[in-house]
């Protein structure tokens, strides 16, 4: 007997290997769909070398991609490798079996990077299941991909702890994760995928292969206490973020102890990031690297409670000591995180940042003159419902330099300089302590400088908005309309 194409003598195999190889690979099709445990193409390439030889050519057997949390975790990633690989470049159709839900990010991480080839997703857990289509999400794109991911961590109160600012979330479809897709900004024929999911706890960063997402959205629970650590080991494993934000609730645990061993995370491309309600802004802004930072977003930060341990009491970093103003707000801790953290990522990573927005989230008078010394880019700063003392309004005019320099900011006035040189939209509510005398004389001055200088280096203001500011009053307006004009707004 001659042997066949692939080199066999048929003559001593079994009937059904005298098929051809394209039949053998209709059958080895149909028995793939027999999900079971989602192995049948490594148990039908044992039976002999004919049939691997046979398996391993055809992409076709591999597009059906079973995922199991009761395997071990590095067994399923090398699972997903194996069929992304032999599947080539056809569709493929995921199937997640799970025992818990905590499970499925892990699982998904290596195949999530290749979502734009998904045909069918359907996962099942705790006797539901999901199916999802991608066919009508993707269809007419050319390009698609994986970018948006936003973890709620629910904790045990359920929906009820949930933040209500976040995408709104129907009670029974909490526990299903979902997938949508969205025009993306680069073109019109391009779409990117969102995907929710909620768990009890974030997964551990070696359980899961890196995601070539930009956008990370995560909310916590009422109940839910998550460690900084546990925070900034996610965060590693999305080495393209551009876009981070993060809910919470403060705890009065919160952060934890031993800081000294939170790790630092490289974002090299983070460009917004916003934190709220949270005790760890201080460990998750000195423990970043975000040099392409842009805009940041503080809210809700400050506490009206004191941490029963300091759990920075062992550090010594720059800002650590009191404030020698002694002008401290109504929360001294937490004025003191926020501006020590602010401290360490402006030092760390010298960020081009131009956006800083502060919602009820203070800082002490010397982090304040720190950071406005620094920030050489600010183009808008807002605060919102702030204890900052007329001192901190008093540093945005232009003050008189003890050296002899030709900085470019100097300009025609020989020693003044001016800190926040490209600042051209300032936001004021609600702050409380500051008085309306000190606002007119600080802006009085600096519009009178900038708008004189303003060029490549200087910026004039272009928008001031003055809101709920209980001493800034009718006269103040009259005083300060004439210098701003239309660029004034007081409601």
């Amino acid at each position: 007997m001659m042997p066949d194409s692939y080199g066999y003598d048929l003559a001593s195999c079994s009937i059904v290997d005298h098929l051809p190889p394209e039949l053998l690979i209709e059958i080895f099709v149909f028995c793939t769909e027999d999900l079971g445990d989602g192995l049948v193409p490594l148990t039908l390439a044992r039976v002999c070398r004919y049939w691997r030889d046979v398996g391993s050519a055809s992409p076709r057997i591999w597009q059906r991609l079973v995922l199991s949390d009761r395997h071990k975790l590095e067994a399923s990633h090398a699972q997903a490798e194996l069929w992304l690989s032999r599947a080539g470049q056809l569709p493929l159709y995921v199937h997640a079996n799970l025992e818990s839900r905590d499970n499925l990010l892990p699982l998904l991480s290596p195949v999530l990077p290749f979502i734009h080839r998904w045909s069918t997703f359907d996962v099942s857990v705790d006797d539901s299941s999901e199916h999802i289509d991608f066919v009508p999400l993707v269809q007419g794109a050319s390009e698609v991909r994986m970018e948006h991911l936003q973890i709620i961590i629910r904790g045990t109160s359920g929906i009820e702890g949930l933040i209500e600012h976040l995408h709104p979330v129907e009670v029974s479809d909490l526990d299903k994760p979902t997938f949508s897709a969205f025009p993306s900004d680069e073109s019109p024929e391009s779409r990117g995928i969102f995907m929710r999911t909620a768990v009890l706890t974030l997964p551990s960063r070696a359980h899961m292969t890196s995601l070539p997402l930009t956008k990370l959205t995560i909310s916590e629970s009422v109940d839910v206490l998550t460690h900084a650590s546990r925070m900034l080991d996610f965060l590693s494993a999305f080495p393209l973020l551009e876009h981070f934000t993060f809910y919470s609730f403060p705890q009065v645990g919160n952060p934890e102890d031993d800081i000294t061993q939170v790790p630092v995370v490289s974002l090299p491309r983070l460009r917004v990031l916003a934190l709220r309600s949270t005790c760890i802004v201080r460990t998750v802004l000195s423990r970043i690297d975000a040099p392409s930072l842009t805009e940041l977003y503080l809210e809700h930060t400050n506490i009206d409670f004191e941490m029963r341990h300091d759990p920075y009491a062992t550090m010594a970093e720059d800002g650590d000591s009191d404030d020698e103003a002694q002008d401290f707000s109504q929360s001294p801790w937490s004025d003191h995180a926020t501006g020590v953290g602010l401290r360490q990522l402006i030092k760390r990573s010298n960020p081009p940042l131009e956006v800083l927005e502060m919602d009820y989230a203070d800082m002490r008078t010397k982090d304040f003159q720190w950071c406005f010394d620094r920030l050489e880019h600010l183009r808008e700063f807002r605060i919102v419902a702030s204890d900052m003392s007329n001192t901190v309004i008093n540093l945005l005019a232009p003050y008189e330099s003890h050296r002899v320099s030709c900085a470019a900011n100097e300009g025609e006035h020989g020693g003044l300089r001016l800190r926040l040189p490209k600042l051209a939209m300032l936001g004021l509510w609600n702050c409380q302590r500051l008085s309306g005398d000190a606002i007119v004389r600080a802006l009085c001055r600096r519009v009178q400088y900038t708008d004189h200088l303003s060029g490549d280096k200087i910026s004039k203001l272009s928008d001031v908005a003055i809101v709920g500011c209980q001493d800034f009053r009718v006269q103040h307006v009259l005083e300060l309309s004439p210098v701003l004009g239309g660029r004034l707004r007081i409601s």
